[in-house]
Formats: C-alpha cells, sequence, structure tokens
C-alpha cells in the first residue's frame, strides 16, 4: 500500500492544499483537504528548536558554533518544555476541520500493529521539522512511519532495474575534525568496517577532486559522510578537509553519475541536513537520509550502529530506519528530541534498497524439502489458527489441562457466604432485604477488609429496605453489583447507594464450536462510553478487582492504578492484559482482560471450593468463630439451583458467586504470593515452537522412512506417541501458568507427515 499526501502551500502565510492518495493493488482512493496557515506554530517550532540547539551545540557535528557556557540542569527541562509545546500545537493543527476527510481516508486503511509509511510532498521546509512521529493516527498502533519527497518528481534512471535493487558498494567519507573538537569520526568508521569489511571504500578528508573523480569512475550503491555540515539559507555545505568545503551544487554532476550507476542510498550522519536535501532532490537520488538540525556526536554514532545493525541483517530499509529512529529515545534525557533528528527523503518512484550479503552461504540440495515438509506445515497450521479455525479444539485442550493440574491450598484470605438450596427454603426467594442486613450486620463488619454483596438490589426485596440501605451507607467497605450491557432494571444499581460501593458483575463467555460456553477470562475494568448497548450500570471496575483493591490497599501495597500502557500495576506487579490474538485465542477485543488462572482441590464436590464457606444459616445462627472472618474478603451470593446463578468453567459448572472468589484470589494471589498468571508467546514465538516440534518429528520420521519406506500408518502412530510427552511439556508448563501450542503442534506434524509421503510417491524427494 502506497500513501501519499501532497502539501501545496506554505505555513506560514498561506497555508496547504493537500492532495491525499492511498493506492492498495489496483485499487485508488483518493480524498483532498486543506490545512490553514499558523504563525504561531511556526513561532513554537522555531522557538523549540533554538531552545534545543542552546542544548546540544556543545556536542554537535556543526562547524562555526562555539560551546556556550549553559546550565544543561536548566536547559534541558527548558527543551522539554518547548516540546511539548510543539507536540500539543501541532496535533491542534491537525484537528482543523478541512483536513479530517484526509485523516479519516487514512484511518480506515491503517491497521493496528502493521507497519506504513507516508509519503509527503512539499516544498515547504518548515514541515520537516514537525514531529509528525506523533501524529495519532493509529489507537493500538504502530505509527507509521512518515518519509518526505518533492512536490515535482521524474523516474529514477538506474543501471539496477531490479524491484529491490540490493547494496553492496559503500563510499565513505570522513570529514575533518581536529584534536580540539568534540566530535570524532572514528566510530563512524569502525561501525563501517565491522559491518561492511571489504565492501566499503574511506575517504579521510579527501580533496574536492578525489571525491569528484571516485563518483565518476565506480558505481556505488550508498554514500556515507560523517563530519561537519550546516544549512546556510537554503544551501547545505559539508566540511570534508581542513581548507576546503563543499556545497552540493559543486557534486551535482558527479552525484547524477553515481545514481545512473546505481546508487541508492546517501546518508549524512551530520548537522543541518535540510539544506543538502535541497540540492540534492535535483540529482534524483533514489533515498536520502540526513539530520533535521544538530546532531550532538553520541546521538549520530548510536544512530548508524542503529541502522547498519538492523539493515545489514536483512531488516527491510524502512523498518530498519524507523527503528533506528525510536531507539534513540533512550538518550533523550542526556539529548532531548534525539528520535526527532533522522529523516528520510526520497524519489516516490524508487523501490527500498535491500543489503546484499557478499558471503554467498552454499544451500543443503534439499532447500524445497524443507520449505514443502516443514515450514509449509508449520505456516498451513498457523495461518489456520489466525484466522479462528483451531479456537474450539484448543480450548478444549486448555480445560482439559488445567483440570489435571496439581491441586492447590485454599486461600485464607476469602471467605464465601453461600445462600444454599436450605436457605432460600428457609427465608424466601429472592433472600428479603431485612435477612439480608441482619446477615451482614452479624459479620463483624469493623473486624473485616470488604463484603461484596453478589446479589442484584435495584428494587425492594420485602422487607427491611431502609434498615439494608443504611448498613449501606454506615458501611463503605460493603461493595454490591450491578451488570452494564443489559436493559433489565433488575441488573440496574440500587439508587440509593453510594456509587463508590459499586462494581460490575458480568462475567466474559466464550462461546465457540466444540468448546462451550464458559469463563476462561476475567475483565478487571473497562470504559463505560465503550459498552455495546445504553446501561445505567455506568461503574467501570469489576467486583473482583473492587475487592482485591481493597485487600491490598489494607496491605499498604501501593502504586494501585493502571500505567502508561493502560495496564493494571498493582505495586510491583502489573496485570498485562491480553492481546487480540493470545494463545488459542484469535480475536479478543483488547479489553482490560486477563485469563482466570482457577484454584481448585483434588475431590469431584469440593474442586472449585479453594476458600473457606459458610451458609447464610450458619451466619444467622451465630455458627462461625469471629477469627474466621478477621481481616479477611467476604463474599456473599448464591449456590441455591434456583437462583440459576451457575456457569460453566474449566472447573465444571460454578456458581457466580465462587467465580468472583476465584478471580478477586487470583489478583491478591499474583500480587503477594507471586503466583503466576496464565500468559502465552506473542504468535511468532509459537510460531516457532511449533515449527521446531514440526522440525523434529519430520526428522525422526525420515529415520524411519529408511527402514519402512511406506509405513505411513506407523509415522502416523509416532506422531500420537510423541504427542504424550509433548502434552506432558505443555502441562507442566501450565503449572507455571504458560500455555503452548499442543494442538498447532501435533497438527503441524501431522501434515509434515502426510506431505512427505505425497512427495516420495511423487518421485520429488
Amino acid at each position: 500500500m502506497v500513501i501519499t499526501l501532497k502539501f501545496d502551500g506554505k505555513l506560514e502565510h498561506q497555508g496547504f492544499r493537500i492532495f491525499g492518495e492511498i493506492r492498495e493493488g489496483s485499487h485508488h482512493s483518493r480524498q483532498s483537504g486543506n490545512l490553514p496557515a499558523d504563525p504561531e506554530l511556526v513561532s513554537i517550532l522555531t522557538q523549540h528548536w533554538q531552545n534545543y540547539r542552546q542544548v546540544c551545540a556543545p556536542y554537535q557535528r556543526i562547524r562555526g558554533i562555539q560551546p556556550l557556557e549553559i546550565d544543561r540542569g536548566m536547559r534541558i527541562p527548558q527543551c522539554q518544555e518547548s516540546e511539548q509545546q510543539l507536540s500539543v500545537r501541532f496535533q491542534q493543527w491537525l484537528t482543523y476541520p478541512l483536513f479530517q476527510p484526509i485523516d479519516q481516508l487514512l484511518r480506515s486503511y491503517l491497521q493496528p500493529y502493521q507497519y506504513y509509511q507516508i509519503l509527503i510532498a512539499t516544498e515547504d521546509y518548515l514541515l520537516y521539522k514537525l514531529p509528525w512521529h506523533q501524529w495519532q493516527l493509529q489507537q493500538a498502533n504502530r505509527q507509521p512511519l512518515v518519509i518526505f519527497c518533492p512536490l515535482n518528481f521524474n523516474s529514477v534512471t538506474s543501471v539496477n532495474n531490479q524491484n529491490q535493487p540490493q547494496c553492496q558498494k559503500v563510499l565513505a567519507i570522513l570529514g575533518h575534525c581536529n584534536a580540539r573538537e568534540e566530535i570524532s569520526v572514528n566510530e563512524d568508521e569502525n561501525e563501517l568496517q565491522h559491518r561492511f569489511n571489504e565492501n566499503v571504500e574511506f575517504l579521510k578528508e579527501p580533496r574536492h577532486e578525489k571525491i569528484n573523480n571516485k563518483l565518476w569512475e565506480k558505481s556505488w550503491d550508498m554514500i556515507f559522510f560523517a563530519g561537519h555540515s550546516e544549512t546556510e539559507g537554503d544551501q547545505g555545505r559539508i566540511y570534508h578537509n581542513s581548507q576546503e568545503s563543499l556545497t552540493v551544487n559543486q557534486l551535482e554532476n558527479a552525484m547524477r553519475q553515481a545514481v545512473e550507476n546505481g546508487l541508492q542510498v546517501v546518508i549524512f550522519n551530520s548537522c543541518d541536513g535540510i539544506g543538502l536535501i535541497n540540492q540534492l532532490a535535483h540529482c534524483n537520488i533514489p533515498y536520502i537520509i540526513v539530520m533535521r538540525d544538530l546532531i550532538p556526536d553520541q546521538v549520530a554514532h548510536k544512530f548508524v550502529a542503529y541502522f547498519l545493525d538492523n539493515f545489514t541483517q536483512g531488516i527491510p530499509f524502512y523498518l530498519a530506519f524507523q527503528q533506528a529512529q525510536q531507539r534513540l529515545q533512550g538518550l533523550e534525557t542526556d539529548f532531548p528530541c534525539a528520535s526527532w533528528l533522522p529523516l528520510i527523503y526520497q524519489n516516490p518512484n524508487a523501490s527500498p534498497p535491500v543489503w546484499k550479503n557478499s558471503i554467498v552461504k552454499p544451500l543443503w540440495k534439499s532447500l524445497r524439502f524443507i520449505f514443502i515438509c516443514i515450514l509449509l506445515p508449520t505456516g498451513i497450521v498457523m495461518g489456520m489458527r489466525s484466522l479462528g479455525g483451531l479456537q474450539g479444539v484448543e480450548l478444549i485442550v486448555y480445560d482439559t489441562m488445567m483440570q489435571l493440574r496439581s491441586p492447590e491450598l485454599i486461600d485464607q484470605r476469602i471467605v464465601v457466604i453461600e445462600i444454599t438450596e436450605e436457605d432460600t427454603s428457609r427465608y424466601q426467594y429472592p433472600i428479603p432485604d431485612d435477612i439480608l442486613a441482619k446477615a451482614i450486620n452479624k459479620l463483624n463488619l469493623d473486624q473485616s477488609v470488604a463484603v461484596g454483596v453478589d446479589l442484584h438490589r435495584y428494587y425492594p426485596r420485602g422487607k427491611g429496605r431502609e434498615k439494608l440501605i443504611e448498613l449501606f451507607n454506615k458501611n463503605p467497605q460493603v461493595i454490591t453489583v450491578c451488570t452494564f450491557d443489559t436493559q433489565d432494571k433488575n441488573y440496574a444499581p440500587p439508587p440509593e447507594v453510594n456509587p463508590s460501593q459499586l462494581a460490575f458483575s458480568n462475567l466474559m463467555f466464550d462461546d465457540f464450536p466444540l468448546s462451550g460456553e464458559k469463563v476462561r477470562r476475567q475483565l478487571l475494568s473497562y470504559d463505560p462510553k465503550l459498552a455495546q448497548s445504553s446501561s445505567s450500570c455506568m461503574i467501570p471496575y469489576s467486583l473482583s478487582l473492587t475487592l482485591a483493591y481493597s485487600y491490598l490497599k489494607h496491605k499498604n501495597i501501593q502504586p494501585i492504578k493502571t500505567n502508561s500502557e493502560n495496564n493494571w500495576q498493582l505495586g510491583e506487579t502489573i496485570l498485562p492484559r491480553l492481546p487480540a490474538r493470545f494463545g488459542g485465542y484469535q480475536k479478543l477485543d483488547g479489553s482490560s482482560q486477563i485469563m482466570i488462572n482457577y484454584r481448585y482441590q483434588d475431590s469431584p464436590d469440593m474442586r472449585f471450593r479453594s476458600m473457606k464457606s459458610f451458609t447464610m444459616s450458619d451466619v444467622l445462627a451465630d455458627n462461625i468463630d469471629p477469627q474466621f472472618i478477621k481481616d479477611k474478603i467476604i463474599l456473599i451470593g448464591y449456590s441455591s439451583p434456583t437462583a440459576k446463578d451457575y456457569s460453566l468453567t474449566p472447573m465444571g459448572e460454578i456458581p457466580g458467586v465462587w467465580i468472583h472468589a476465584q478471580m478477586t484470589s487470583q489478583v491478591i494471589s499474583t500480587v503477594l504470593d507471586k503466583r503466576p498468571l496464565i500468559w502465552a508467546f506473542s504468535q511468532w514465538g509459537d510460531f516457532l515452537l511449533v515449527l521446531g516440534f514440526s522440525t523434529v518429528t519430520t526428522m525422526v520420521i525420515l529415520g524411519i522412512k529408511g527402514f519402512y519406506p511406506d509405513a505411513l500408518f506407523l509415522q502416523i502412530f509416532l506422531i500420537i506417541i510423541f504427542s504424550i510427552p509433548l502434552f506432558k511439556i505443555c502441562l507442566a508448563c501450565l503449572e507455571f501458568g504458560l500455555w503452548l501450542p499442543f494442538i498447532p503442534s501435533i497438527l503441524a506434524s501431522l501434515l509434515a507427515c502426510i506431505l512427505q509421503n505425497r512427495l516420495k510417491n511423487n518421485h520429488e524427494i
């Protein structure tokens, strides 16, 4: 997909007429818009880069600027403040109404977690210095890489006509730096020598004539310059030796010849390179990398190391640049805006180059076999998995493993008060308000940490409504529930109860073929504005999180908040939300949810009862020792079949109050006991695991085929045998919370086995 935005106009005076185009295969989408002139933005932009220069001048690669006696402790915050002001004003500028059609067009195409490039064609060089990397186009995003290009351009004419031109030969020009100056090009030389070896030729402080001759006489894929440079007006100048300096106009003919000979990339790892672009654009160079302003020597060294590491290891050109640029953010404590400095300017007709490794490695004669019998089966299975085709069967195996894990000790911090069938027969269903109030009052509220009432009380239930509300008003540690995404008033919050004493009781149900509608995930919190339907329950926190919060606060755990990635942080523990693809799941919504690591007992009738429990009759009859509830969380809810508050889980059918108890216990245990959450590798990590198992089984089957060449059923039987230790490994890992891809591994091995025999029958291997 190619995205181009043409900015016709000037930022300071007339504003811009903008033409946006997205090309994806044969499909073209176009949209036009406007952005106004913004003198205030220009003023903030100018002031920011002046502040930046005051911080970075002592460390720069520009000749003639004397280091100032400055207090960096004062200047750095000043630069960071102007950086923030510029970012805010820039974002405001992009919200101009006549620009929104283009903004919306881009958002309709850009997908989360994918890399994109946006070409900005302009003749206004002020646009080059704006923080385009902060343009928020995606929600769960990898920000697009913004690249600049001319408004008018010609086709690239080069002796290299490949779709992806290859870089191999590098000319490195190392400019003049004397011992008294604060920069050194020696590290640039070392980085280039380390990565390119014999493929790089160095010109150290060369004369103009020598540079000119090298460009005419040889073909180069990349030209690299390190040293002093600056912009004078709209002219760029480089200092290539102690007696001479050059404007790029003085190399124009040689540069044009270098492009005809195959030049792909020019990198100026030097200061203030926008003026260099102004002249090099006429030479029709495919790709130019420069620095927007002064670049500290340390930043220059890190950028070239990061970029060349990526590029020479086969990472695509744009991605190699973007990752190098983003990594510079780690230097911004000492060098503000370090990640703002690198910039790409390109000819829009050019294809991104790739690095060609000069060492040609011999390929195994059965490379085709490796692809067809190892990579292809894994790719097919993981592709089917990514489309959701394996969710049901993977969850069935997950449930089985959850039931086969070792039992755990009960959680002594939580007590469950069950309203049993006997209780509902004795006291009526639903439990009347006066009975509920009486039971809660008997729980020594001053001694307990929190009481969670998993009962819906929008309407009065029998007698005693006033007593129940009075109890809530006097005891802020008593929490009751409501349910969002429903219009049924029975599940609305009691209007008399303070919102701080409310939590939502919604459970997350999976509903996939084969695996059934089960509760495997825990919703910690949500944004009520994102609810699927309007609801009177606008409470953002779950009952389990609210109760766990009360307990951890009682234990002086700090901080308890959401971090910068919107994950809950409880003390030193972070509860990472599940990504869209997690283990066997392939279509999660990205909300604040985690898997439930159920705690259970090794007894059929006590399987989910992993906390101390009593009945409501026990409470009302004063049959509970006060020590059992001191400093505990108490949960009250139905276990009576009459209430029909049961849900399927990997542990079987469980009353809702016990599910909330399990979820509360999980959060507390994770923080205080370091009990593991359920986690999984990324999809690429799972791919490698499946590939590894498939490879091992494939090699074993190859050995067997030497003795029993036609025994397909024997080979399949062996894969089934291999699945037993693999299942045990997966089960052992799940004991520690790690969910491994068991089903994809077995399927990939079976498919590899079938393909091997198919190829053999066709005499292809």
